[in-house]
């Protein structure tokens, strides 16, 4: 495959203020690298950091001239160290293959320590495995045994029995500087400081050991390609240049020439022929370093105290293909993360290691995709020691050990994804009369509730915080009428109402009021209204129907959306900032169903149940603090942090395009957190939670037939990364620096989120599909400043007038609530637009799952059939746009085809028709061209006349 278009980008993040430590580095390259820790010679001990690069950074201001203009760099706050004990030098660190938490580091002494990350305590200590410990070597199988090479002697040794011998080679004198295994396992590979390349196999001792002399002083040996015949080896030549050659051993043992006294220490020289490629360099005294990937048979290869990283390319014969130029700093020492730490759009990923900074650069094709499938964990042990020693392992192992990752084909073209969105030109709508919005409302100008969360609504009533002399007090308006309103009262605590919430369930709990407050209270309330068939509608006033009396501050409370009779109250415990209590309330009885101590975790903003099943619910605390719970029992099923930790978060239940592409499958598998980042920066980040919900619906749910089939047909197949349950964003979008708080919308059916904030007056619509966030063209722009939204239900929206969605926006300064409509402007309208809309929705007013709580507990350690009842949003009497007849060309638009046609033929008639013509044509442009360049010294009448010109 070629790689010429391949490119390197510099991670924006590093750890500054890292000093290199030079010394004698023999066993690696001075700085090695899993995928999730990388380890270094750090003030005579090995430091370690994390590779997501966010853990132990902070920024701080520029010194110098970059000062001046307020530019900042990242700092290490801190550098974890391992736990004290190594007596000598650092010789040799190492990952194994296996493990990505296991660190290996043999010194001076001959002692070889295993330490366990993160907590970097030593696990394991081998004393006397060699007179001094310079290079190891993991079989690339096996995690039972190690090969090390140390002065004078190859030792095989076996982990699982504290570092016992099992083979000691004994060498004349020579100190093995890096050792690796084969490919295949069945030979090791063994450069020495007396310029030696040794090929053995452990298991026999020195009675298979043929040797190399080399012409330069070797650093480092990799594999190539093959099982064991191609290794490319790296130093510095007696004018200390580097130097890399590539050798094939296969063709290097047909032209063996025995040596003399052929007994058990003789060894065979290898002929220089058999050289693969040789690349020679001016850099004085600049050591190389190297590594190879075998899969996308690339080599990576830069220079201590060098600014670039070379790349080249085995299927071009070593040609270079890419290259990297550092330009603020130069490479010390360099290590590439082991594949399962790239994603399926990533090449590899290189650490760089400068006199001060630890700096990622990530080699890709531009954000092609390059393989079709990547392992997302370490190999996997499949040789045993035994095994190994009876050779019994290689073909065995070779064959059941899977690829770690799979490029796409030569000839794959991915499917291009729309450039201009469906939703691009989708705008809010406002009515400009007074008497088409709700006024003359009596709002309070002083309280703003949890999130800003400060007007609710269902399709029959809106609250809103009202003025108040003492205690809280929420206004009710019905929304039967427009024009002038005359508000009633819901008063109901002794302190201010900070979260409230209104039933959305038509006839079930549409009438009824949940708030919370700050006096350890939360109150189901019901709204009475008159029965007169004349005055119907009309709300005679609010009455208390219930109290609960909760563990301190109440924080958070809401209505379940499908399951009958059930709210959740969350509440802070007195005197304890590491626990909340979450409480599963009946509203119709007045009784508590659950009670969940949820630890460690402080002031829940907000619950938000799975919006589909809702049995799943994401709990948001402090400091972006995000836990999934099991509603029925309690359970944790997932815990991480956002990267809206500065205040609260908000959460929102996402679906991704997969998802959404299908109009029965609606489980929700994504969570959006919207909040402030650092320095008061407004953003929204989107986090992949679906292997979390498949898996607890598929133990806990009985789901149809057709539903599981559909499920397996979409599973695994376009992910841009790899799957595992790292807590990264999978998209994210800041928008502006602001001190007002952050409110918003999303709509699962189309994939559009609603953001705008307290006191803002603009609304902006963003599409997530794809793992990307794009903005639409056109934001709402209101008149007033915003004081809350409330958004309708998907079901309530007018599909005749291609309406997406549709929300009350409250302004507390007019004292109005008006209804926004964010519509697409179509032409078609009298057809149903079935590339807009999906045909079926579920329908959350009108139903539920159909299993109450006595259900949910009965049967907890068995599936729950639960039943999801979905509505159509196409009316009968509309046609599917799909399914319409052509539209007919209108006067107008003949009269433009006409005119463009008569244009395109004028144009026409003035090209040339023949060669000849084209001659004439062009003699005449020329003709009509002046004649005057600036090469030409002409008098053009005002200068000095040719005759006064002196000699």
């Amino acid at each position: 495959m070629d790689w010429g278009d391949s490119v390197f980008r510099e991670h924006v993040k590093y750890y500054g203020d890292v000093e290199y430590t030079p010394g004698n580095t023999t066993g690696d390259n001075g700085i090695v690298a899993s995928k999730n820790y990388m380890a270094f010679r750090h003030h005579d001990s090995v430091g370690i950091l994390s590779t997501d690069f966010e853990s132990n950074i902070a920024e701080k201001l520029a010194q110098g001239r970059k000062a001046e203009y307020g530019s900042k760099v990242y700092t290490t706050t801190k550098i974890d160290h391992v736990e004290p004990g190594i007596e000598g030098n650092i010789k040799a660190l190492h990952f194994t293959p296996f493990n990505d938490d296991e660190l290996l580091v043999g010194d001076s002494n001959g002692a070889l320590s295993l330490y366990e990350l993160p907590s970097a305590s030593r696990k394991l200590r081998m004393e006397h495995v060699s007179s001094s410990i310079y290079s190891l070597a993991s079989h690339p199988f096996s995690s039972e045994f190690l090969v090390v090479g140390g002065d004078g002697n190859l030792n095989l040794i076996d982990l699982n029995k504290q570092g016992a011998s099992i083979v000691d080679t004994k060498l004349d004198k020579e100190q093995i500087v890096r050792a690796i295994y084969s490919n295949d396992g069945s030979v090791v590979y063994g450069v020495t400081a007396d310029k030696l390349l040794l090929m053995y196999d452990p298991r026999t001792k020195a009675t298979s050991m043929e040797t190399l002399k080399l012409r330069f002083t070797p650093t480092n040996v990799v594999n190539l390609d093959g099982d064991h015949s191609q290794i490319a080896v790296c130093g510095l030549t007696s004018f200390l240049e580097p130097i890399i050659v590539g050798y094939d051993l296969a063709a290097a043992a047909a032209a063996t020439v025995t040596g003399a006294g052929a007994g058990a220490g003789a060894a065979s020289a290898f002929h220089e022929q058999s050289a693969l490629f040789e690349q020679n360099y001016a850099h004085k005294q600049c050591t190389p370093y190297m590594h190879y990937d075998g899969i996308t048979r690339l080599l990576y290869v830069a220079f201590e105290s060098c600014g670039d990283l070379l790349v080249f390319n085995a299927n071009e014969n070593f040609s270079k293909q890419a290259l990297y130029h550092s330009v603020t700093d130069t490479f010390m020492s360099m290590v590439v993360l082991p594949k399962h730490a790239c994603s399926r759009r990533t090449i590899n990923r290189v650490l760089k290691f400068s006199k001060t900074r630890i700096q990622q650069v990530v080699h890709t094709r531009g954000g092609k995709l390059i393989y079709e499938r990547i392992a997302s964990t370490p190999r996997s042990n499949v040789c045993t020691l035994d095994a190994y020693l009876t050779g019994s392992s290689s073909s065995s192992s070779s064959s059941s050990s899977s690829t770690t990752a799979t490029l796409v084909p030569i000839d794959f073209e991915e499917q291009k994804k729309r450039a201009v969105s469906l939703y691009l030109h989708v705008t809010g709508k406002e009515p400009l009369s007074v008497a088409d919005k709700y006024f003359d409302l009596q709002v309070s100008a002083t309280v703003n509730c949890t999130l800003g969360l400060n007007l609710k609504s269902n399709a029959k009533y809106a609250l809103f915080p009202a003025p108040t002399y003492g205690g809280g007090a929420l206004g009710v308006i019905a929304l039967h009428a427009r024009g002038r309103k005359k508000q009633a009262q819901l008063s109901a605590h002794s302190d201010k109402i900070m979260t409230f919430d209104i039933g959305r369930r038509v006839g079930d709990n549409d009438a009824l009021v949940l708030t919370g407050s700050a006096d350890a209270k939360a109150i189901v309330s019901r709204i009475n209204v008159k029965d007169k068939a004349e005055e119907q509608g009309q709300i005679v006033g609010v009455e208390a129907v219930h109290t609960l009396k909760c563990v301190g501050r109440v924080t958070f409370v809401g209505f379940h959306p499908r399951i009958a009779r059930v709210c959740v109250v969350a509440a802070n415990k007195e005197g304890n900032k590491e626990e909340c209590v979450v409480y599963v309330y009946d509203y119709v009885a007045g009784a508590v169903l659950a009670e969940y101590a949820v630890t460690p975790m402080f002031n829940i903003v907000d619950v938000q149940f799975e919006p589909s099943i809702g049995l799943i619910a994401a709990l948001s605390g402090a400091q972006g603090n995000v836990k999934l719970m099991d509603i029925r029992s309690g359970a944790i099923l997932k815990a991480f942090c956002t990267d809206t930790f500065a205040r609260d978060t908000k959460l929102f239940w996402a679906t991704d395009q997969r998802t959404r592409l299908s109009s029965t499958t609606m489980v929700h598998t994504r969570l959006i957190a919207l909040g402030f980042g650092r320095q008061s920066m407004r953003k929204f980040s989107v986090y992949d939670v679906r292997a979390t919900v498949e898996a607890y619906y598929a133990a806990n749910v009985a789901e149809e037939e057709e539903k599981q089939k559909e499920e397996e047909e979409h599973k695994e197949k376009d992910e841009d990364e790899e799957e595992e349950e790292t807590m990264e964003a999978v998209a994210s979008h800041s928008f502006g620096v602001s001190n007002s708080i952050p409110i918003g919308y999303y709509d699962g059916y189309d994939g559009l989120l609603y953001v705008s904030s307290i006191g803002d007056r603009k609304i902006r619509v963003y599409e997530l599909s794809g793992g990307g966030v794009k903005e639409m063209n056109a934001a709402f722009q209101s008149g007033t400043d915003i004081q809350g939204l409330s958004f309708a239900l998907k079901q309530e929206v007018s599909v005749e007038s291609v309406e997406m969605a549709k929300c009350l926006k409250l302004a507390a300064k007019d004292g109005e609530i008006a209804t926004v409509s964010f519509v697409i402007p179509r032409k078609r309208t009298q057809y149903f637009q079935d590339d807009l809309y999906l045909q079926q929705v579920v329908d959350v007013a009108n139903t539920t799952i159909g299993v109450d709580w006595t259900d949910l507990q009965q049967q907890q350690q068995q599936k729950v059939a639960v039943n999801v009842t979905r509505i159509s949003l196409k009316p009968s009497d509309m046609q599917l746009l799909s399914e319409a007849p052509d539209e007919e060309e209108s006067t107008l638009k003949k009269r433009r085809n006409s005119h463009m046609k008569a244009m395109e033929k004028e144009r026409l008639k003035e090209q040339p028709q023949s060669t000849e013509q084209a001659f004439d044509q062009f003699s005449r442009m020329v003709a009509d061209a002046p004649t005057a360049n600036r090469w030409d010294a002409v008098n053009i009448g005002t200068e000095v006349a040719d005759d006064e010109w002196s000699d």
